[in-house]
């Protein structure tokens, strides 16, 4: 079938079909930010690379180690709250609002407790001596972990306001749960990419 385009107008929403899909404003919008927030990661990384390959040692002598096992059973929780979203939105898709509210309800409860240990965590390396300022291995650390921290905190607001919305009378219609489950999908599998390369590697 070949690709076709054209604009249809439902419910004051623009759509584009390709072939027998419909893509809303909304969720090509996502696309299109996560596509940018993609590249503003891959610029981090790189840059991380660049000055790890240059470092003569890495980690440096006397900077305190990587809690790896607590961040892998940390990695497993976002995991999960992916898991939960994505099982939340096929019940949305498939009318169940009941199962909808309930898987939305965990994986925003995960997305939020794997705040609360990473949050544990920096504040256990800040008081061990791993530190931004000074040190290039401090640096490279926070920026990595804290950018995608604060995508984190962005995604679960997000959450919760998909949640008040499929409880609202308005409710949450199909667009606005796809767009968030694109942009809470591109946060979880970033991380364990993240933990790899700053914890493992």
């Amino acid at each position: 079938m070949g690709l076709k385009h054209n604009m249809m107008y439902d419910a004051g929403v623009t759509q584009m079909t390709v072939g027998s899909r419909q893509l809303s404003d909304l969720v090509l919008g996502t696309l299109l930010f996560v596509f940018t927030e993609i590249m503003f990661f891959c610029g981090l990384i790189s840059a991380y690379l660049v000055l790890r390959e240059q470092a003569p040692v890495w980690p440096p002598m006397g900077q305190p180690r990587l809690p790896i096992g607590i961040t892998g059973v940390n990695t497993a929780i976002l995991l999960g709250s992916g898991a939960a979203i994505w099982k939340a939105c096929s019940n949305h898709r498939n009318g169940d609002r009941t199962l909808t509210q309930h898987w939305w309800r965990v994986g925003m409860f995960l997305g939020g407790l794997f705040l609360l240990v990473q949050g544990s965590e920096w504040s256990r390396l800040l008081e061990f001596g791993l530190r931004s300022e000074g040190s290039v291995y401090g640096a490279t650390f926070y920026t990595l972990v804290g950018a995608h921290a604060v995508h984190v905190v962005g995604g679960v607001l997000v959450l919760g306001w998909g949640l008040w919305r499929s409880h609202s009378a308005a409710g949450l219609d199909q667009a606005q749960a796809s767009a968030i489950q694109l942009f809470w999908g591109f946060v979880v599998l970033l991380w364990p990419l993240l933990y790899i390369l700053l914890y493992l590697w």
